[in-house]
């Protein structure tokens, strides 16, 4: 082998090397997620779905398990 390298040393070695880390989502190390708010999950009748399924649609995502 040779040490005519002009990158860096040897492989992991880290002698010159790029290094880098990714995190992917939206929370930073080491802290906890954020617990869920109460009124996520809701308990609906008939005479309230439209109120409590519908209307909230339009402001976020719904999820409906029958």
């Amino acid at each position: 082998m040779s040490d005519n390298n002009p990158f860096g040393g040897a492989f992991g070695s880290n002698g010159g090397q790029y290094a880098t880390t990714v995190q992917f989502g939206g929370t930073e190390p080491g802290k906890p997620p954020a617990a869920a708010p109460a009124d996520v999950i809701k308990d609906t009748t008939t005479a309230t779905f439209a109120a409590d399924v519908i209307q909230e649609s339009r402001r976020q995502p719904v999820l409906v398990d029958f």
